[in-house]
């Protein structure tokens, strides 16, 4: 073990819990003297021992992800160090001595919110790579130490609000770093803003010129009017990646339109930018942009005019373009977009948008625009996906405008105003659409009984259908039967609904989702015959917040049923039966419904079981005891239930149980026989509750319980009987008698890993006793229990890792965040301790991941 090189985390475990003690970080590493790799990434560590002058053979330290804010002075005696890794975590401050660390070559403090850099950094010579340099108040005048480091990679300039001189920009001397491939240089966004110097920023920006072989570059919140000259230089021969961000004072954009390589272009958060004209095209503008595949304005509140040349050739290599946020922008839309495969514009609602002369495009979303234009010369783009919100006006709208849909895959058209009123019998969106999938229309307040005519049995291809906010839409469109390949279809806000006919379902249709809508009474018209046949072959069935609904019809294939929020909902099958085949049942704040049903067949596929604010269900349906299938069951908030011993409880599969709030609660089933169980809730109910007759399952796992005859009767039966259990939770609220806990005699399993206790009004200790054998405990909870003065010795609770106090005795929580008492040295090893939502930080520190 002494002679190891690298020492390396595991990998997080998938609950991201895990610890290793101080004994590894005090006691073992300082003896690894071989060690070159070091690394505790992700490890929840908030201090690092003082332990590094043992270890200067090290090479690489990783303390990136993790809770520390300084580092120890010891690390400045890593004469060999070479790379230091402090990505992500909650570093304030680099050590005051790093320029002792001469071989340093690699610092990444990405993501790292300090204040300032130390002194010295730039006598680090041999330092290649530096993420970020961060300019404190005061302290501008140390971007000069970047002179004399030949960085390459990513650097990132922040605080450059404290330059108050371009000189010392300029001796920065990022010109003479060829090696830089991105760099950032960022004002503040926040903090005196308004009196920041536009002068002096305009020259400290000129002054940070890079080098021309940079390859990407962002300007974020720079405070200047203008942008000099240097970024608009054609002589970027490799800068393909450009980002003006939050730059509010600037009117005018940079003329990068010749940058011969740019790729990327991204413009946001320009404010006082009105207008983009011919100078933003750059000097050769008949022919700009020439590479440019990705371009994206955003957030403009401003800018009103774009003024375009249609005979330039502009953007030929422009695949993606994307504006969003720019109320003011007006005109017309750049056409000639040759190789434009997406477009995407949002809140630009006085724009013009021109879909013509866009051969390549696939990809169509506009939400919120003045008016969508295809000439009546140019050809419709092959559009596969296509999305319109709020498009005032369509022009020209013709047969010709749709007839070039017929390769498209999605079509999502909501509060388009102009389509809603029209009249589907002069024309018709969707009959050209012979290739569309899946489809959407909302918030068309006009579309009434007309909608049969859209002809849907024309695009029978179709395999999604959602319809919504349709305010007088009657009923669904009769030729929905003819839509073979439709499985799934959403019907949302549509208040003038009042059933569905059954001999218009799509015959495919496996899921159907119904909500807010306020009139719908039954599934299915009345005034049909309200079964439904074998060969429905829906499976799936969701209705919410449709208050109106008073009865359903189940089809026989149904495996899936979620109500909620239907308060008139008196039936949940007309039959009287639920289907065999249904395997997930959620009723949630059904007020009126009495009953699920009377009674489950026993070769009922049932699963799940979920009944939630139900207050007038007083029983379950007969024969679930002798379900073979169901494996959960959560009965919440139902006041009026009273017994579970008629209905019993499924003993073959059964794995967890949850019954809270139910008041009215006389007694519990026998669950001795429940053999699969392993998670039971027994909460909130009424304090008359007992305890299950018989015993409880040997196989429980976790075990939550409240209500002072079920506690107390379980303390006395002994928890020591449960030999898996693993996590408790007791409520001992209306408990007086308990002072102690554990009390005397009872013995908690030694397989227990996170303890819960809480509401014992006049609990003062956790015995030592009671917690002796339990060498698993990771985490214990203590709530609410005023009167607790003293806590379990050390030596019983030295594999805890987390401990949470919240309302306990005021004399234990001072002795915890003062550091100081008896009560404190039995916790100080925790590494993680937690008093009323504040987070103590033992002395003697662990770690966590």
């Amino acid at each position: 073990m002494k002679r190891l090189r690298a020492f390396l985390p595991f990998m997080m475990p998938r609950d991201g819990t895990c610890y290793i003690t101080n004994t590894v970080l005090v006691d073992l590493l300082p003896k690894l003297r071989c060690l070159r790799v070091l690394s505790l990434k992700g490890y929840g560590i908030t201090v690092l021992p003082d332990i590094f002058e043992n270890l200067v053979q090290l090479r690489y330290l990783n303390f990136s992800h993790t809770l520390i804010k300084s580092l120890p002075a010891s690390i400045c005696t890593l004469y060999n160090l070479e790379t230091l890794i402090l990505k992500e975590s909650l570093l304030e401050w680099l050590p005051s001595d790093i320029e002792r660390l001469v071989n340093l070559n690699h610092i990444d403090i990405s993501g790292v919110k300090m204040k300032a850099m130390p002194y010295g950094i730039g006598k680090l010579a041999d330092l290649r790579r530096l993420s970020d340099f961060i300019l404190g108040a005061g302290d501008g005048y140390r971007i000069r130490e970047l002179k004399n480091l030949h960085l390459k990679g990513d650097l990132s300039l922040s605080g450059l609000e404290n330059v108050v001189k371009a000189q010392d920009a300029l001796e920065a001397k990022l010109i003479d770093k060829p090696g830089l491939d991105a760099l950032r240089l960022m004002w503040s966004s926040i903090s005196g803003s308004s009196i920041r110097d536009k002068v002096v920023e305009e020259e400290v920006l000129n002054m940070l010129e890079p080098h021309r072989d940079l390859k990407v570059l962002v300007i974020e919140s720079y405070g200047g009017t203008k942008f000099p000259n240097w970024i608009a230089d054609s002589s970027f021969k490799n800068l393909w990646s450009l980002d003006l961000n939050n730059c509010r004072n600037c009117k005018f954009l940079p003329s990068i339109g010749n940058l011969p390589l740019l790729k990327d272009l991204c413009i946001r958060g320009m404010h006082t930018v009105t207008k983009l004209g011919i100078e933003f095209y750059g000097e050769n503008h008949l022919n700009s942009f020439m590479s440019l595949e990705t371009l994206c304005f955003k957030d403009m509140s401003n800018w009103k005019e774009w003024d375009i040349d249609e005979h330039a050739v502009k953007f030929p290599c422009l695949r993606e373009f994307c504006i969003v946020n720019c109320p003011q922008l007006s005109g017309r839309f750049p056409s000639s977009l040759h190789s434009l495969e997406t477009l995407v514009i949002r809140q630009c609602t006085q724009l013009v948008v021109s879909v013509s002369n866009l051969p390549q495009l696939h990809d169509l979303e506009i939400d919120g625009c003045a008016e969508l234009v295809l000439r009546d010369d140019a050809d419709m783009p092959p559009l596969r996906k296509v999305s319109l919100s709020n498009v005032s006006k369509f022009s020209p709208l013709t047969e010709r405008l749709v007839s070039g849909l017929t390769n498209l895959d999605h079509l999502r058209i909501s509060n388009c105003n102009e389509l809603a009123s029209l009249s589907w019998k002069q024309f018709n969106l969707v009959r050209h659409l012979w290739s569309l999938r899946s489809l959407e229309i909302s918030s068309f307040p006009l579309l009434e009984v007309e909608v049969q005519q859209l002809q849907l049995e024309k695009v029978c291809t179709i395999e999604t259908l959602t319809i919504g906010n349709c305010e007088k839409l009657q009923r669904l469109p009769q030729d929905l039967h003819f839509l073979t390949f439709l499985t799934e279809m959403q019907i949302k806000g549509c208040p003038c609904i009042v059933s569905f006919s059954k001999n218009n379902f799509p015959p495919a249709l496996k899921r159907l989702v119904i909500q807010s809508c306020a009139n719908l009474r039954c599934l299915v018209d009345q005034g049909e015959n309200t079964s439904i046949d074998n060969t429905f072959l829906l499976e799936h069935l969701e209705i919410m917040d449709c208050p109106s609904l008073v009865s359903l019809s189940l089809p026989n294939r149904l495996q899936v049923l979620i109500v909620s929020y239907c308060s008139k909902l008196a039936s949940l099958s007309s039959s009287g039966e639920l289907p065999v085949g249904l395997k997930q049942l959620v009723i949630k704040d059904c007020l009126v419904l009495e009953s699920i049903v009377h009674t489950i067949h026993e070769t009922s596929s049932l699963e799940l079981l979920e009944i939630w604010l139900c207050r007038n269900i007083k029983a379950l349906p007969q024969g679930l005891k002798k379900l073979d299938h169901v494996e959960k069951i959560n009965i919440l908030q139902c006041q009026s239930l009273v017994s579970l011993t008629a209905s019993g409880l499924p003993a073959r599969k059964l794995k967890s149980l949850c019954i809270m709030d139910c008041q009215s609660l006389g007694d519990l089933p026998n669950m001795q026989n429940l053999t699969a169980l392993k998670e039971l809730s027994l909460s909130y109910c009424s304090p008359d509750l007992p305890f299950p007759k018989e015993d409880l399952p040997t196989t429980l796992t976790s075990l939550s319980v409240t209500g002072p005859k079920l506690c107390r009767t379980l303390l006395q039966w002994g928890l020591h009987r449960l030999p898996s259990l693993k996590k408790l939770s007791i409520d001992g609220e209306e408990c007086p008698h308990v002072v102690t806990f554990p009390p005397e005699g009872c013995v908690l399993p030694p397989t227990l890993t996170t303890i819960t206790i809480s509401g014992f009004g006049n609990l003062r200790s956790l015995s030592t006793t009671g917690f002796r054998n339990v060498d698993s405990l990771r985490e214990l909870w203590v709530l609410d229990c005023p009167e607790l003065e003293s806590l379990p010795e050390k030596e019983v609770i030295v594999s805890v890792w987390k401990l949470y106090i919240w309302r306990c005795h005021v004399t234990l929580l001072a002795q915890f965040i003062m550091n100081d008492g008896a009560e404190w040295l039995k916790i100080s090893h925790i590494p993680d301790v937690i008093v009323d939502r504040q987070s103590i930080i033992p002395k003697a520190t662990w770690v966590q991941y």
